[in-house]
């Protein structure tokens, strides 16, 4: 079948993903900053246990910044329990009011409470009556600014690094999904996340439904080489000249049941 009568096909299909797996309230929006905070940073990146603990060092730092990011995508995000995922099919996002300022607010909030920690400490135990000498608010006061600093330079440095990696860079990814939405829809995945094992499984196998009806191309950048193995597993494979980005293709199972 013509590549131009699969996507006319799937677009008479019609699509549209689950209501309930749509970012809808504030408190999800908060949960979904902090797993992502904690799964997506340097320390909690690797797939293993101990990384997983160690994300959680970042998770005050990053809350914030994550939660301005979830708020301003909020209609590309969808989820389920603890794992997220944000879709764009390179449309302009729409701006949804009430958690777009939830996440302005309370990413401002939360990096404010972190910075001013020290003083609330020490103003907690003046009015109980403990005298703290200046020199220890500073101290405590630095620690909490370098160690803010710290996380925000090594999430930078890795940022900069994944840049320079042949594959990585979004507009490069967002070239290749223009390139196959030229044959039908196509989405670019650029977060994926998720709080226990098996819920990113769980929510990737409820958004497939939808890809198969519009008879989709979903693409992707592995944030580890040793995810690729895991995303062949669900049913991806690696795209046309590639060594690290995946497709997952489901013109293809259009193509099939047409054809038998």
């Amino acid at each position: 079948m013509a590549s131009d009568e699969v996507a006319k096909l799937a677009q008479a299909r019609g699509f549209a993903y689950p209501a309930e797996l749509r970012l809808r309230w504030p408190w999800q929006l908060a949960r979904i900053a902090v797993v992502r905070a904690r799964r997506l940073s340097v320390l909690g990146q690797p797939n293993t246990a101990s990384a997983r603990m160690l994300g959680w060092i970042g998770v005050p730092a990053l809350v914030g910044m994550q939660m301005v990011m979830v708020g301003r995508t909020s209609d590309r995000v969808y989820q389920w329990r603890s794992a997220s995922v944000t879709l764009d099919d390179g449309r302009k996002a729409q701006i949804r009011p009430v958690l777009w300022l939830t996440g302005v607010i309370g990413g401002i909030a939360t990096q404010m409470v972190i910075l001013l920690l020290p003083i609330l400490v020490i103003a907690v135990l003046l009015t109980r009556g403990i005298q703290v000498p200046p020199i220890i608010l500073a101290i405590l006061e630095l620690a909490m600014v370098v160690y803010f600093l710290s996380v925000v330079i090594a999430e930078v440095a890795r940022d900069h690094r994944r840049k320079r990696e042949p594959e990585s860079p979004l507009p490069l990814l967002e070239r290749r999904r223009n390139q196959l939405a030229e044959e039908g829809a196509a989405w670019l995945l650029t977060s994926l996340a998720c709080g226990r094992k098996g819920q990113a499984r769980h929510l990737f196998g409820l958004l497939t439904p939808s890809w198969q009806a519009q008879a989709a191309v979903v693409v992707l950048y592995p944030a580890e080489e040793s995810l690729i193995e895991v995303y062949r597993r669900w049913g991806g494979q690696l795209d046309t000249g590639a060594q690290r980005r995946i497709v997952f293709d489901y013109r293809s199972d259009l193509r099939s049941t047409n054809q038998t």
